[in-house]
């Protein structure tokens, strides 16, 4: 056999293996931060529940107790058979809207398997996150080309956040602590629907890759997608949509009267088709429902500062910048995407209303997949390339190390943020068994976040955003426990129940107990029939 031949054979051969070695390395790279991430999620509450003794029961939450509360709450509404979202931190009670149907649904599901909420709550999260993750891997397998920046991207975008561990020096607390939604792992570690959505979200963004050979399964698959979305991240539709305008005025300049065949726009139209609607419904039921529109006044999330933002999002924005000549050399529609979102995330965070900050979805995922090949490009070999990206882990990990050590040191102490006395659960128990499903409980701010979830009951305040008047309701309610006389028969009157266990002793005496029946005693809390005879 002539040696050309024979060379070119074993050449091919060759090429084959290294292919087949490489899947086989990319596998075991994907494989280990995938492991480590749900090692991340899961063992700081495994560690919470058994931390817990005789006298401590954990709360379920270790990442916003506030929200994480709240849906526990919703997963009620769903388990006692609701279909519709009613405010359950308010006492008054109106027609309501079909929101938050992700924990409404849980709940029934939760009713029907009998299985308990907050087991469920938590096995729905860490499916997501699993979810999110193959979603995610999709994504830059579309977005990113060269192997070893996919992988690089994927590692940082999974485990990664950002330099707010050096703000803590300074005294700053920055989103990368707190803002959910946007980190991959925050929003894993903390509920259900961020996950989930993010994965449906990537998933719009890159499907399906066929280009204009689509049928009309894929067009409604799309709208389906779209419509999931809008009941899960309303916010995540407008994004799409804006993110894909972006990319259709870049395709089409200078040539718009092109925009019929674009597959973006087309692309654009069903996701509107499936999305907006959602988005007009929630507008809708929230304007025409009194205490709904009450409730999304209060709802008000503003963008973080510029320093702050800078650090939540460094070095990996600084990275994305070194990025974004490979999308204009290349001109890849993938790498376009990310810059396009990149933009338009970043600019919307700005955009003067009181949402902003919800337009932080995902912002570190395009982000990362930037500053990989920012890193690539300032790398001078793949040696290189790996050291640098071994630096930018060590620089952007220990954010999310100190939100797990947090919430260690947080159960190791039991927390009341994070647990319940023994006491506590055996009342709510009672409540639940004992009083008519519309009765209406006066108890402390912290414990009026926890009845809720717990009883099905609702409560005079218990949360900043869903109890209608927040800031009257608050004052009032910690007055009272403060042992402010002349709110005694106002607030009683308005409760069918008075809740005094360690929580309300913590913020003070209140006055004329000895007039109330005492329906429920334990060592650590007594209820009281709420109303005062003239």
């Amino acid at each position: 056999m002539p040696y050309q031949i024979c060379h070119a054979e074993y050449a091919g051969k060759c090429a084959g293996y290294n292919t087949l070695m490489s899947t086989r390395n990319e596998r075991l790279v994907i494989g280990c931060v995938v492991l480590v991430f749900i090692l991340m999620i899961t063992l700081p509450y495994l560690y919470a529940a058994q931390a817990g003794d005789d006298a401590y029961v954990f709360g379920g939450f270790l990442l916003n107790p506030i929200d994480g509360n709240s849906y526990l709450a919703k997963m009620y509404e769903g388990w006692k058979g609701d279909v519709k979202f009613t405010l359950p931190y308010t006492a008054e009670v109106s027609e309501g809207g079909y929101l938050f149907l992700l924990y409404i649904g849980l709940g029934h599901l939760a009713r029907i398997i009998d299985v308990h909420r907050m087991l469920l709550f938590h096995a729905a999260r860490i499916s997501s996150s699993l979810v999110m993750l193959a979603s995610l891997h999709r994504f830059l397998r579309y977005t990113v080309v060269d192997r070893h920046v996919r992988l690089a991207a994927f590692t940082i975008t999974v485990i990664g956040g950002g330099m707010g561990w050096v703000g803590l020096i300074f005294g700053l607390f920055t989103s990368d602590f707190w803002v959910a939604e946007a980190y991959p792992f925050l929003s894993s570690y903390a509920n259900p629907h961020f996950p989930l959505g993010l994965a449906l979200l990537l998933y719009l963004f890159t499907f399906p890759k066929k280009g204009n050979t689509l049928t009309s399964v894929d067009w409604w698959k799309i709208v389906v997608v779209s419509f999931v979305l809008g009941l899960l991240m309303p916010f995540g539709v407008v994004l799409v949509l804006a993110v894909l305008l972006g990319l259709s005025i870049w395709e089409l300049y200078p040539r718009f009267s092109n925009f019929r065949d674009s597959y973006t726009v087309r692309r654009g139209f069903w996701i509107f088709l499936g999305g907006v609607p959602v988005l007009l419904y929630d507008l809708w039921v929230i304007n025409q429902d009194p205490l709904l529109s009450i409730w999304n006044r209060q709802n008000l999330t503003p963008s973080p500062s510029l320093v702050d933002l800078l650090l939540s999002l460094s070095p990996i924005l600084i990275l994305a910048i070194f990025g974004i000549p490979e999308v204009f050399r290349t001109k890849e529609s993938g790498l376009r995407l990310l810059l396009v979102w990149s933009l338009v995330g970043l600019l919307l965070l700005y955009f003067p209303w009181e949402l902003q900050r919800r337009f932080m979805i995902g912002i570190f995922i395009p982000l990362c997949a930037l500053a990989a090949s920012g890193l690539n490009k300032i790398a001078k070999s793949t040696r290189a390339f790996t050291f640098l990206t071994t630096l930018l882990i060590v620089l952007i990990i220990p954010t999310n190390i100190i939100v797990l050590l947090a919430s260690l040191q947080g159960a190791a102490k039991h927390d009341d943020r994070l647990y319940l006395t023994n006491g506590e659960i055996q009342a709510y128990q009672w409540i639940e068994i004992n009083t008519a499903p519309d009765s209406i409980i006066l108890a402390s701010p912290d414990s009026g976040l926890l009845i809720p979830g717990y009883t099905g009951r609702r409560v005079i305040y218990g949360h900043p955003f869903e109890t209608a008047n927040a800031d009257d309701e608050l004052e009032q309610v910690k007055s009272f426990f403060e042992g402010d006389i002349n709110l005694t028969n106002a607030l009683l009157n308005r409760a069918d129940y008075l809740f005094l266990g360690p929580r309300e002793r913590g913020l003070g005496s209140v006055h004329n107990l000895d007039q109330l029946p005492v329906v429920y005693e334990s060592p650590d809390v007594t209820i009281y029939r709420a109303h005062i005879d003239p």
